[in-house]
């Protein structure tokens, strides 16, 4: 008798003990699965996050590079060409030091100094239409009172024979700026 519930119990509880090993087996692969799921999904926002920030700042960098290009195209094309009339007049004033109908040199450098305000806001970014209009109104003022007759006029290196040609490349100088401005 007892031969025979060892038979039958022996095989009852080893299949009771594989069932429960086998269930406990499982809970444990599903819990790892999920932390392994868990982790790959942490990992992957974490280098999607990385990947953001690193083209964030890439594209912060070719940003600033592009306006900084820019900005000193508009100085190379339009504050150092006049520039470099004012010292050249400056030169030709300590030459003479009679250049009382036109620009003195105070004057010059006043008014290069608006223009080099005006060069900063725009480096800077903000108001660079207005500060273009500024800079125009300032070299307005200074080829009025650059004096047409005056054989000092002779040194312009582009063949300016009157301040209205002084005044043209002002001008021509401002709409250019304008439409790099239009690029932002």
């Amino acid at each position: 008798m007892n031969n025979f519930l060892a038979i039958i119990i022996a095989p009852v509880l080893t299949f009771f003990g594989i069932w429960l090993t086998n269930s406990h087996n499982i809970k444990v692969m599903k819990e790892q699965n999920n932390l392994q799921k868990d982790i790959v999904r942490e990992e992957h926002k974490n280098s999607m996050e990385k990947l953001e920030k690193e083209k964030y700042f890439e594209g912060k960098l070719e940003e600033e590079n592009r306006i900084r290009k820019i900005n000193e195209e508009r100085l190379t094309n339009i504050y150092y060409p006049i520039i470099k009339i004012y010292d050249m007049q400056d030169k030709e004033e300590e030459k003479t030091d009679n250049y009382q109908d036109g620009l003195n040199k105070t004057q010059c450098v006043e008014i290069w100094q608006i223009i080099n305000n005006d060069a900063n806001k725009i480096l800077l970014g903000s108001n660079s239409i207005k500060a273009f209009h500024e800079a125009e109104s300032e070299l307005i003022y200074a080829e009025k009172n650059l004096n047409p007759s005056d054989p000092n006029l002779q040194y312009y290196e582009s063949g300016f024979d009157s301040s209205g040609d002084f005044r043209r490349l002002i001008q021509s100088k401002i709409i250019e700026s304008e439409k790099l401005l239009d690029i932002y």
